[in-house]
């Protein structure tokens, strides 16, 4: 968690407290409206094996798709 951060964790002299640069950064990103969330590490994706099966649903979703997203380019195109 925190790679950059935890990298460079010297303490800071802020006003007679020592803080270290994460906790200095935290702090920052709270007077923007950013909260600590933002520090977290990104959920991890999980994308299944493919399989014959998955190949052959992902062909049939295409198939009924591909018509679908021609006509909304072509409607989006001539309306432009």
């Amino acid at each position: 968690m925190d790679r950059c951060v935890d990298a460079y964790v010297e303490e800071c002299a802020v006003d007679d407290a020592f803080l270290t640069c994460r906790e200095m950064l935290i702090e920052d990103l709270d007077e923007m409206g950013i909260g600590e969330a933002a520090l977290l590490d990104p959920p991890a994706l999980f994308a299944p094996a493919r399989t014959p099966a998955s190949d052959r649903a992902q062909l049939e979703a295409m198939r009924v798709l591909r018509p679908l997203l021609n006509r909304l380019s072509a409607q989006r195109f001539l309306a432009d």
